[in-house]
């Protein structure tokens, strides 16, 4: 129970009391007297405030005194009890306080987590790209040829990944796509040792915010709302469990205390109740979900409904405890997977070809000539040779401060908000019709194919946006 350390009640000092005390008063928890003939000392006799039995209260007020005060006689000390007694008696309302029950209690944590939470029913990412403070005009344009940000990271990257300039680009593209509400999904398919999950890491985890991006290996879906940022909730109301969890097991602690048997036991039957209805929910937008190899059966399915866009919210259903538990996703994040698998002969193959752009890195002589020599410099010369030849520290920072603009400027012009996410990508291209003339169309794959090209061309479209002009068009 928290009380106010502001003075609640000035007792008036008559007979015995003032010939003791300069003051006397009630503040908190303590009845606080200020001793008259030592030096102002104040006694601080700690207070009940849910156990009306003055007489309770006098005996603790009196052992004070004697313990502390040996000059006090034990006929004032009585006087000094009987007066105490008086104006407690007669004050009883300000400073009493009635226990609570458990219903008071669980309405008094709801109330002060409100005031905390605001809409419980919104999970805003971490990331907020609205917080980004970075003025290009200092921070990055003295240093980034022509303004192109994008370029000026493509280049950069292109240091550490050598001979892989269309892969660094398209998985640039596919890692800002997660700030707009038309994400890609790529997945990168090679042999073991040709440099996919390479190229993942030097454009991605190395330059795009650490809240943004969740590198996932071999897991269960348990594993993935925990390491994706899943926040276990309420089932009825969607409010995040463990705050009310920890102030409930306060107030246990509490009426422990005060040796309250019944109120333990109905605050102990509440938080069961409490912790058995749950749920999690998932909230995936702006999130880069890095998979170093294919996902389980079980994860793909968890995932399967957010890579086609379909709906913003979705509920799954997985196990925990040996129990059935709900996980509502929200959001559409950009999706790498990396294998080195042949799956092209397996059922969902073709499923798989929908969903994702599917790539592979490039596997020639030059390419690994080049990565030998980079290799070389990295073991066997020093640091500062490694940063003036291959990316100074200067630089990797500017790389970063570039994407941070650029996830800004992308979520700026997309106006991401929760309740107009089917926006598409504010983007005009006049020759779009050049170049759909020129897209294959002699079977069906070749529908699937454009939409990846032209989603590709889309992000490249909207990064580029502020180098070209720009117009408000009102289409009916």
């Amino acid at each position: 129970m928290n009380i106010t350390s502001t003075r609640i009640l000035t007792l008036t000092l008559d007979g015995v009391l003032s010939e003791h005390f300069s003051d006397v008063y009630i503040e908190g928890k303590n009845l606080r007297l200020v001793m008259k003939n030592y030096n102002n000392n104040i006694l601080n006799a700690p207070l009940n405030v849910e156990e009306n039995d003055i007489s309770v209260q006098i005996k603790n007020i009196d052992k004070s005194l004697k313990d502390r005060y040996p000059g006090i006689s034990k006929g004032s000390r009585i006087e000094i009890a009987n007066s105490l007694e008086t104006h407690l008696t007669n004050n009883i309302d300000t400073w009493y306080q009635p226990p609570k029950t458990a219903e008071d209690i669980i309405k008094g944590i709801n109330q002060a987590l409100n005031a905390s939470w605001g809409d419980t029913d919104t999970f805003q990412t971490p990331f907020k790209p609205t917080d980004i403070a970075i003025d290009p005009v200092k921070d990055l344009d003295p240093y980034v040829s022509n303004k192109n940000y994008f370029e000026y990271v493509v280049e950069r990257v292109k240091r550490k990944v050598s001979h892989e300039d269309e892969l660094i680009r398209l998985i640039l593209c596919v890692g800002l796509s997660a700030f707009t509400y038309s994400p890609i999904n790529l997945y990168i398919r090679a042999p073991t040792s040709t440099g996919k999950t390479h190229a993942v890491m030097k454009t991605i985890k190395e330059n795009f915010p650490e809240k943004c991006v969740i590198k996932i290996d071999t897991m269960s879906p348990k594993a993935l709302i925990y390491q994706a940022g899943g926040v276990e909730v309420t089932a009825e109301d969607n409010r995040p469990l463990k705050r009310q969890v920890k102030e409930l097991k306060k107030a246990i602690i509490s009426a422990k205390k005060a040796k309250n048997e019944d109120l333990v036991i109905e605050l102990e039957e509440n938080l069961s109740r409490l912790q058995e209805n749950t749920k999690y929910i998932l909230d995936l937008h702006g999130k880069i979900l890095i998979f170093t190899e294919p996902p389980t059966k079980e994860v793909l399915d968890l995932i399967k409904t957010m890579l086609s866009h379909d709906d913003w919210e979705s509920q799954h259903q997985t196990v925990e405890d040996q129990k059935g538990k709900t996980v509502i996703i929200r959001g559409w994040p950009a999706v790498i997977i990396c294998s080195a698998r042949d799956e092209t002969q397996l059922e969902g193959w073709e499923e798989i070809k929908n969903r994702f752009i599917v790539a592979a890195p490039k596997d020639t002589k030059e390419k690994f000539r080049e990565g030998i020599k980079l290799i070389g410099i990295q073991k066997l010369t020093p640091l500062a040779y490694q940063q003036a030849t291959i990316i100074s520290p200067e630089e990797e920072d500017r790389c970063k401060m570039c994407i941070l603009y650029l996830i800004k400027y992308i979520t700026t012009i997309c106006d991401t908000s929760f309740t107009e996410y089917k926006k598409k990508i504010p983007v005009f291209a006049p020759f779009v019709r050049l170049v759909t003339e020129c897209l294959p169309n002699d079977e069906g794959p070749t529908m699937r194919n454009s939409n990846h090209f032209l989603s590709v061309t889309e992000m490249l479209a909207l990064v580029n946006s502020k180098f070209v002009l720009v117009s408000k068009m009102n289409v009916k």
